[in-house]
C-alpha cells in the first residue's frame, strides 16, 4: 500500500457536524445548479484551475495520489483525503496544463509511443516538456476528460483480473469511455465538494454493499439449489438403500432356508447311501442264491433233456419199428389183392 503522508486533510466534518439527509439533498441540488451554470460558462470561455485538486474518477470514484516511493497510484473512495491526493494544473497556455503534485511536486508524463501502464510515470522537477502537459476537456456531466498534449493518451482506470484497479493512460478509442472521465474537485473553495465526495462514497459503499449482498443471496441461491439437489439425491440413496437392506434380508432368508434344504438333501443322502448299501449287501447275497439255484436248475435241466433225449430215441425206434411194421402188413395185403384179384380175374375168363 502507498505511504500516507503525516499531515492528513480531513476530508469532511464528523457524523456529529453534518447536517441532516434533508439538508444533504438541498446541497447537492444547489451544487447541481451551480454546476450547471458553471458548464454554461465553461463552455464557452477556458477553464481556470487556480486551486488544489482531488482527481476522482467519475466511474469508480477512485482517487489519483503520488509519492516519491510509490509514484503513483490510486486512493480507495472510502479513504481520508491526504495531502499527496492533492493536485495542482499549473497553466502552460494554449489550453495546456501540468498536473503537479501538490504534497511533493511530482509531474504526470506520458510519453508517445506507448499504451497502457508502460512510459507513464511521475517525473520531480526539470523543464515541462510536452509529453508533461495536459489538455481538460469538459463533458455534459461537468466532468473532464484528460489527454496528454503530444501522445493522445487519456488518463484511465483500468482493471483485470489479475489485480486491484491501476491508473493508467490509454491511447484516444476515438470515444470517450465512462473510466476515462475524472471529476475536478477544489477542496479548498468547494464547501460543498466534501459533501459531494462523502456522498459519492456512501453511493460507492452501498453499491458495494448491494454487490456484496447480490453475490450472497446469488450465493445462497447456489448453495439452496444444491442443498436441495443433496437431499434429492440423499432421499433417492435412502431409498435404495432400503430397497438393498430389504433385498439384502430376503436373500438371507432364502440362504437360510437353503441352508435347511442342503442339510435335509445331505441328510437323505446319507440314508440313501447306508440304504442303497443295504442293497447292494443284499442283492449280493441274492445274487449268489440265484448263482447256486440257477447251476441245481441247469443241472436238472441238463438231466432231464438227457433223459427226454433217451425217451425221445428210445420213441423214434419204436416209431420206425412200427412204420416198418405198417409197411409190410400194406405189402402183405397188396400182394393178397392182387392174388385175389387174379383168381376173380381168372374165374371170370
Amino acid at each position: 500500500p502507498p505511504p500516507i503522508p503525516s499531515n492528513p486533510i480531513q476530508p469532511w466534518p464528523t457524523s456529529e457536524q453534518c447536517c441532516t439527509a434533508a439538508m444533504v439533498r438541498s446541497s447537492l441540488r444547489c451544487l447541481a445548479a451551480a454546476l450547471s451554470f458553471d458548464l454554461l460558462v465553461l463552455g464557452r470561455c477556458e477553464a481556470v484551475f487556480d486551486g488544489t485538486y482531488t482527481i476522482v474518477n467519475a466511474a469508480t470514484g477512485l482517487r489519483i495520489f503520488s509519492s516519491p516511493q510509490a509514484g503513483f497510484s490510486l486512493a480507495q473512495r472510502h479513504e481520508p483525503i491526504y495531502r499527496d491526493q492533492l493536485w495542482l494544473f499549473a497553466d502552460q497556455r494554449d489550453e495546456r496544463h501540468a498536473i503537479v503534485n501538490a504534497a511533493n511536486g511530482l509531474r504526470m508524463v506520458a510519453k508517445s509511443g506507448a499504451d497502457g501502464d508502460a512510459d507513464f510515470f511521475v517525473i520531480d522537477g526539470g523543464p515541462i516538456y510536452q509529453d508533461q502537459k495536459w489538455l481538460f476537456t469538459l463533458q455534459s456531466d461537468g466532468s473532464y476528460v484528460i489527454s496528454n498534449a503530444k501522445s493522445g493518451r487519456r488518463l484511465s482506470v483500468s482493471s483485470d483480473a489479475f489485480g486491484p484497479p491501476r491508473i493508467s493512460a490509454l491511447l484516444n478509442p476515438g470515444v470517450t469511455l465512462p473510466e476515462q472521465a475524472w471529476w475536478l474537485i477544489d477542496q479548498e473553495r468547494d464547501a460543498s465538494g466534501h459533501l459531494t465526495a462523502k456522498l459519492r462514497s456512501e453511493r460507492g459503499m452501498r453499491a458495494e454493499l448491494q454487490e456484496a449482498a447480490d453475490a450472497l443471496r446469488n450465493e445462497t441461491i447456489v448453495l439452496a439449489n444444491e442443498i436441495r439437489t443433496k437431499d434429492l439425491e440423499l432421499a433417492r440413496i435412502t431409498s435404495e438403500l432400503r430397497l438393498e437392506q430389504a433385498e439384502s434380508s430376503r436373500l438371507a432368508s432364502l440362504a437360510d432356508l437353503l441352508k435347511e434344504q442342503l442339510a435335509q438333501l445331505s441328510a437323505d443322502l446319507q440314508g440313501a447311501m447306508l440304504w442303497n448299501a443295504e442293497l447292494a449287501q443284499q442283492v449280493e447275497v441274492h445274487s449268489q442264491h440265484l448263482l447256486l439255484v440257477g447251476s441245481v436248475a441247469l443241472a436238472i435241466c441238463a438231466s432231464f433233456v438227457f433223459s427226454n433225449k433217451r425217451t425221445h430215441l428210445k420213441l423214434a425206434a419204436e416209431v420206425a419199428e412200427q412204420r416198418a411194421l405198417v409197411a409190410d402188413l400194406r405189402q402183405d395185403l397188396e400182394d393178397d389183392c392182387v392174388v385175389q384179384t387174379g383168381d376173380v380175374v381168372g374165374e371170370l375168363g
